[in-house]
């Protein structure tokens, strides 16, 4: 298994969005259970748009505070998907499920989560990449950088 965004592998063999909105020309399939509610992905855009506003508004000052609230935006999204989400889940059931997916006529292959940020950036694929390893002592690289980091 393992991670990347709709602009790198939507047309790859395995690939699953889990993004709560897919692009119109990805026909792969969808795990919805792991997509975030709207709610979160609302105050994570809205969060971001401010905290890149502070930054660009230029100064020392500005870009602290603007680091600072992009920091504290990401962590309460963590904490929030952490409990709204992956909690209610079971975490070999999701692998399970999403390998299921995967079966394809001319035989399994490897899933890919999608969602729609792109590599490095913070996105609830590389939480649920995190909250896989931790659970089941698996290894969920980002597409294209499995030998190291995203």
């Amino acid at each position: 298994m393992k991670t990347s965004s709709f602009s790198r592998a939507a047309k790859i063999p395995g690939a699953i969005s889990i993004a709560r909105g897919s692009p119109p020309w990805f026909h792969g399939p969808r795990f919805e259970p792991l997509a975030p509610p709207w709610e979160l992905v609302a105050l994570a855009r809205r969060e971001e748009a401010i905290a890149t506003a502070q930054i660009r508004q230029g100064g020392a000052s500005n870009a602290v505070k603007g680091e600072a609230r992009m920091f504290d935006a990401q962590r309460i999204y963590t904490e929030r998907y952490q409990a709204e989400v992956l909690d209610k889940l079971d975490p070999l059931t999701v692998v399970m499920d999403l390998d299921r997916l995967c079966y394809l006529p001319e035989g399994p292959v490897e899933a890919i989560l999608l969602c729609w940020e792109p590599p490095g950036a913070f996105c609830h694929r590389r939480l649920v990449a995190a909250w896989l390893e931790t659970a089941l002592g698996i290894v969920v690289p980002e597409l294209g950088f499995e030998g190291g980091k995203r």
